[in-house]
């Protein structure tokens, strides 16, 4: 059983999908990324490697039934 603190109204219809059925949200990465992408170099101003790391990704709703 889910509770849920903030739907407190007797009065309302609250109504939910089963998750995954349907798919209404849908992600994706951008340019072919397939995950987070890793980027090192040794410091100049620093004695250390510095990172940097950069995630391309997109999500979005599809429809409203799910």
């Amino acid at each position: 059983m889910l509770v849920e603190p903030r739907l407190a109204s007797p009065s309302a219809w609250y109504l939910c999908a089963a998750p995954g059925v349907p798919d209404s949200l849908q992600h994706a990465y951008l340019d072919g990324a397939t995950g987070p992408q890793l980027f090192t170099r040794e410091g100049l101003e620093v004695d250390g490697i510095e990172y940097k790391v950069r995630m391309d990704f997109g999500a979005g709703f599809t429809g409203h039934r799910g």
